[in-house]
Parts: C-alpha cells; sequence; structure tokens
C-alpha cells in the first residue's frame, strides 16, 4: 500500500462527518448502495407500481386467488459525478510520507462539504449541462410532480398550518400516505415560520411538526435551503425504504491522492473527494413543490 493510498484512506474517513453535516439530500432521499460500480453511466429502474387490493376470504387461498404481474415499466436513472479538487503541498506530503508528521485535513473535508451542497443542488433544483436543459431533474422542476399553489403567506401566524395541512391533502389526493413529512423551505420562509408566535405566546413552528408527525415522533424536519427561491418549498414524505424515490449510490463519497506521473518526483501532490451518484424519481406525485408562501 503507497503513501498516496493511505493518506487518500485517512481523508476518506475524516470528510464521512462534514458529508453528513452538510447534506439536505441524504435526509430527504433514501440512499440506496446495493450497486458499487465506479464506471457505471446509468442504471435501469422500476417505476413505483401499486399491486391490487389483497383479498379477504373464509378458505385457505389456493390456486384460484388473484395474482398480480411483476412490474415491468422502467426508467434510466443518470449516475453523475461530483467532484471537487485540491493539492497539497509537496514539502507537506513529503514530511508526512518521510516523517510521519500529520497533514492537515481540513482542505478535504471542505471538499467533502463541496460535494455535498452540489449533491443538495442536484436533488432539490436539478443539473443541467451548458445547454441549459435539465439533464437531471431534481424535486423543484420534476416532471409531474405534485404543487400546492394555494396562497399562505408564512409572515401570518397560522398560514404554515394551514399550508402543510393543504399540501399533504395533495399527495393523499395523488396516493402518496405516510406516517411523517418533511418541509423543506428558502431561509426566508424559515425564519418566518420560526419567529411565528401567537397572542396566546403558541409557537407555530411546534404547530407545524405536529403535523409534519401526525402519529407523534420526530421523523418528519423542517429544514432550509437557499437552493429553495424565496416563496416556494417542499412537502415530502418520509419514505425510509425508497418507495417513491432515492438516491442510487454507485461510488461513495471518496478521497483520492496522486500525482502527475509526466511530472515525476517533482509533481504537485492532487487529491479529489468525488462521489457517482443518481436520482431515482420511482413516482413523481410524490413530491409536492409549495408556491404562495
Amino acid at each position: 500500500m503507497t503513501s498516496y493510498s493511505d493518506l487518500g484512506k485517512k481523508f476518506t474517513n475524516e470528510i464521512i462527518e462534514p458529508i453528513s453535516e452538510a447534506s439536505i439530500a441524504r435526509e430527504l432521499m433514501y440512499v440506496n448502495t446495493s450497486i458499487t460500480n465506479m464506471s457505471l453511466d446509468s442504471i435501469q429502474a422500476f417505476k413505483f407500481s401499486e399491486l391490487s387490493d389483497a383479498t379477504i376470504m373464509r378458505a385457505l387461498p389456493d390456486g384460484s386467488i388473484f395474482r398480480d404481474g411483476l412490474r415491468s415499466e422502467t426508467h434510466t436513472v443518470l449516475i453523475n459525478s461530483i467532484v471537487e479538487g485540491f493539492d497539497i503541498k509537496k514539502q507537506e506530503f513529503d514530511n508526512y510520507m518521510n516523517n510521519g508528521i500529520a497533514i492537515d485535513s481540513s482542505i478535504a473535508k471542505l471538499a467533502g462539504e463541496k460535494v455535498a451542497e452540489r449533491e443538495n443542488e442536484m436533488a432539490i433544483v436539478g443539473w443541467k449541462p451548458d445547454d441549459g436543459t435539465f439533464m437531471t431533474e431534481g424535486m423543484l422542476n420534476l416532471t409531474n410532480s405534485s404543487s400546492d399553489a394555494t396562497s399562505y403567506d408564512f409572515g401570518t401566524y397560522g398560514n404554515a398550518i394551514k399550508k402543510v395541512v393543504s399540501a399533504k391533502n395533495t399527495l393523499l389526493t395523488a396516493g402518496v400516505q405516510a406516517k411523517a413529512y418533511n418541509l423543506s423551505l428558502n431561509p426566508t420562509q424559515y425564519s418566518e415560520l420560526e419567529g411565528s408566535e401567537s397572542t396566546a405566546g403558541v409557537m407555530e413552528l411546534e404547530q407545524v411538526m405536529k403535523r409534519l408527525n401526525p402519529i407523534g415522533g420526530i421523523a418528519g424536519q423542517i429544514r432550509h435551503s437557499s437552493d429553495i427561491s424565496a416563496n416556494y418549498g417542499l412537502l415530502t414524505p418520509v419514505d425510509p425504504i425508497g418507495k417513491f424515490f432515492e438516491m442510487n449510490q454507485t461510488w461513495a463519497p471518496n478521497a483520492e491522492i496522486t500525482t502527475d506521473p509526466i511530472a515525476g518526483e517533482t509533481s504537485p501532490i492532487y487529491g479529489k473527494v468525488f462521489e457517482r451518484v443518481g436520482l431515482n424519481f420511482k413516482y413523481p406525485a410524490a413530491i409536492c413543490k409549495l408556491s404562495g408562501i
């Protein structure tokens, strides 16, 4: 094992926490790690499909019962690289290799945070190359998603509660039922909600949390992101098994340290943090875009 790979493994272990802390996408979406392949360009995934109603009968089930067929409709999930590069001074690396002097891992941690930030942007907004067309759609720009445009300005006490109830009803009408829901907001609307208090001293945020978690608990959370434009938001089901949507991770966030072989002994030390992920929206109607807030 070379000192380059040693340092890469060290950095990989140390970027896990900062990526986790910066990631909103991984809090909103189940991360499917069943496939590990750095070079995989895309995967074919099944779309969401309900089965027919179960049957109640007095007798033991036999060969005459109705059986649903296997899901056959698929769609393509594109796998994208998210990467942030950095470099390390050669003298610092030589001290690490020859004298065992630890290298400050801050730069790798910052690179990990940058990867998480772009991952959030891709999941919430989407990603489009230079031609301006979305190659990967995010939650806010998702084709065939649900929407709730009923005007409820979060600057007025009670409106956030009304908006969440309205959006939950929109999802129920679309056939989406969940034990808890996540509310994602622009920082402006989040601040309005956080400071919203009735004349009786009731904090609206606490009341909204009750609507997000109707059976109790704290699975459903309120988050804020600058990737969401002002006056917009998202209501999504807490989906711990990826029934409605998931992130397909085919290569986990990884730190890699290399040199330029052409430059030889005088080469700078290059580093990068990268991952390979795709967004699988099996049932776009499970994403409810909020406006008028």
